[in-house]
């Protein structure tokens, strides 16, 4: 087993596990399995490489404000931030992460979900449901 840590202090063995693929499932199948586990793990539901490039938008603001180091899609934590000074209010940041230009990988993401599921999710959840 991998010894995993947080910050440098360890994670507890009992914390550790491998995700229940639920990608096969029936759909009727999907609400006691997300009852069971408080989770859905849905392989294939995106694309590999709008995945990456989600990640390396996010990241790359991520790096704008110093928390993520160069090159950006590695996403390795640089043990600071000037988030808070550059947007004192943290919502505005997200915000921004998800508007304009920068944002076309995410939405593209939410276009091989089956609407099955966004219906199912919708259903518990209500309002608007993505699949990032």
């Amino acid at each position: 087993m991998v010894n995993l840590t947080i910050q440098g202090a360890p994670v507890p063995a009992e914390l550790v596990g491998e995700f229940v693929d639920s990608s096969s499932l029936p759909d009727a199948d999907l609400e006691p399995r997300l009852a069971q586990d408080g989770y859905l793990f849905l392989r294939g539901v995106l694309h590999p490489t709008e995945v990456m490039q989600a990640r390396e938008e996010v990241f790359t603001r991520l790096m704008e404000v110093e928390e993520i180091l160069d090159p950006p899609i590695d996403g390795i934590f640089s043990g600071k931030s000037r988030r808070q000074d550059l947007f004192p209010d943290l919502g505005a940041f997200w915000q921004s992460v998800s508007a304009g230009d920068r944002c076309c990988a995410k939405r593209r993401m939410g276009r091989g979900c089956k609407p099955s599921w966004i219906a199912f999710f919708k259903s518990r959840r209500g309002g608007r449901i993505t699949c990032f």
